[in-house]
């Protein structure tokens, strides 16, 4: 089997656009949802409910009025009515037509914009104010997903509100909100079975491509996993990494790193998992091949899992995914980075702890990782593997881990890192 000439690490795992829990792999970015309220024919143009008002006063009414003939005119699709909203020139009004425009492309099930009260200020020459864009993907999101914004309002000459900028970069980067594709950049967004990906100008060439990848790694996972979910991804494919880099946790703490990131999308902070989203690094985007075709069944694998994957060691989630990502490759196609087949030549005692596993060693932590799970499998069964995910959801204590694998396979973690090392060394010398 060969061995990788370079040590980049491919990205797996999660990522928050709030602070919370760190994710395990490589790859990670969460976004706040509501839980979704069925049959409320927001995009028909029926009523919608107000959230309730911490704080009354005229300038909230009528920024949430405007607010509401912001977002009608977005679920009605009509470009005039939303243009009435806006300044009546300059950058700002381009790039609010340019977020309306996008938000036609995708498919939007539900589109309401909350103002909250007690964060209206008035200033001479208009106000500020937070606003929740709250948004569900159809077909995609289990529930709508809530993201933050300062967004600052002007005076028309008649005197009425108008919005002047509806996102603030400076304010969402203090608090880890990171930008949407679609709030940054004109989009071009491909649809397939069960897929969406959402690009840029400059990756849309590199869309339909993606779109069949993407159907493919799920097909290709599906029958791996013996966990019923929806078969849906939604992957990012982007020319830049500000998105990326927005993440409140980059495993590793640099996108440049990372080769992907799968994005758990949460009701709350707190709240249960509504979404996934994958995200590619640039590099990725063009990589029409057999390397981004592996990275995709990783990254659909942590998809599948959802919240499983989350709470089990990172090194039992990093090498289920790593194990799947194979499974269609014959064993001389299965790459290896250099750094793991050097560390089991050293001799590996330990399996990573998620504390180190995406740090500098994180390319080797991956290959331990994966021949882990490789020789569970071999050895005992793929049921195993399985059996390890429930048994060890929720445990994060070393000493917990090692019994519970002690009790299942007889084999202590040291017993398995040994394990892997030795199967390292035979497989690729």
């Amino acid at each position: 089997m060969p061995i990788d000439s370079a040590d980049a690490p491919r990205s797996r795992g999660r990522a928050a656009l709030r602070p919370e829990r760190p994710r395990h792999g490589a790859l990670l970015l969460a976004l706040l949802l509501l839980l979704a309220v069925p049959g409320c024919g927001f995009l028909d143009g029926g009523p919608e409910p107000r959230e309730p008002a911490t704080r009354s006063s005229s300038a909230a009414s009528a920024v949430q009025e405007l607010l509401d003939r912001q977002a009608r005119a977005v679920r009605r699709g009509d470009r005039a009515a939303y243009a009435a909203t806006l300044v009546s020139r300059g950058a700002e009004r381009r790039r609010a037509l340019r977020l309306f425009a996008n938000l036609q492309a995708l498919p939007v099930a539900r589109y309401r914009l909350v103002v909250d009260p007690a964060t209206v200020v008035r200033t001479s020459r208009g106000a500020t104010a937070v606003v929740t864009t709250v948004l569900r993907l159809d077909g995609f999101d289990a529930a709508p997903v809530r993201t933050p914004a300062l967004v600052r309002f002007a005076e028309s000459s008649g005197g009425d509100l108008v919005v002047a900028d509806h996102r603030d970069p400076a304010w969402a980067a203090e608090r880890a909100v990171a930008p949407q594709p679609w709030e940054v950049s004109r989009i071009a967004v491909g649809r397939g079975d069960g897929v969406l990906v959402v690009a840029d100008r400059p990756s849309a060439p590199a869309v339909d491509a993606l779109v069949d990848a993407t159907e493919d790694a799920v097909a290709a996972v599906a029958p791996r996993l013996p966990y019923d979910w929806d078969r849906t991804v939604v992957v990012y494919a982007l020319s830049d990494t500000r998105v990326l880099g927005g993440l409140a946790q980059v495993p590793g703490g640099d996108p440049e790193r990372l080769d992907a990131v799968s994005v758990p999308v949460r009701a709350a902070p707190d709240g249960p998992l509504a979404a996934t989203r994958v995200v590619l690094h640039p590099r990725s985007v063009d990589d029409d091949g057999p390397v981004r075709d592996r990275l995709l069944r990783h990254e659909v694998t942590h998809v599948a899992l959802a919240a499983r994957d989350d709470e089990v060691p990172t090194w039992l989630a990093e090498g289920i995914a790593e194990w799947v990502s194979v499974q269609p490759l014959a064993p001389a196609e299965r790459t290896i980075a250099r750094s793991a087949v050097e560390a089991a030549r050293d001799g590996v005692d330990a399996l990573p702890s998620d504390e180190d596993f995406n740090g500098a060693r994180s390319a080797a932590n991956y290959g331990i990782a994966w021949f882990a799970v490789e020789h569970l499998a071999t050895t005992y069964g793929e049921q195993v593997l399985w059996q390890l995910v429930e048994e060890l959801r929720g445990r994060d204590d070393a000493a917990e881990v090692d019994a519970v694998l002690r009790d299942v396979t007889g084999l202590t973690t040291a017993d398995l890192a040994s394990a892997a090392g030795t199967r390292i060394v035979t497989t690729f010398g």
